[in-house]
């Protein structure tokens, strides 16, 4: 997974810190961070940047169209929590693109994912 250092180095930040987040927020985000380098290692995830709003997230192909609907889900809500550091109360919109072609593969609008 390509996770820019200097976005790893402010989630890591704010999980370690703690000043504005709460302990349960810290302690889900840092599960989520962990879940997330599993996918990573089981080659779901190939990237994951930003647009303006938006969280684009880039699948591998193969891997992606093996998996279940409901781990798709799961797997989208773990970059989202990733993303607002473990806080339930906020959401994030997630675009899944094909790493061979780029084009999207799933959108999660912050209440459920898509799959075009």
């Amino acid at each position: 997974m390509r996770l820019s250092r200097a976005l790893a180095a402010i989630v890591a930040g704010l999980i370690v810190s703690g000043t504005a987040i709460a302990a349960e927020d810290r302690v889900r985000a840092t599960e989520c961070q962990s879940n997330l380098r599993k996918l990573n290692e089981a080659g779901v995830l190939r990237d994951l940047s930003f647009k303006p709003g938006t969280v684009v997230m880039v699948a591998d192909r193969a891997t992606w169209g093996q998996i279940d609907f409901g781990q798709k889900t799961r797997f989208v809500e773990n970059v989202v929590c990733f993303i607002t550091v473990g806080d339930k109360t906020k959401t994030a919109r997630v675009e899944v693109r094909d790493h061979m072609e780029n084009r999207v593969i799933g959108r999660y609008t912050g209440a459920r994912l898509e799959i075009p």
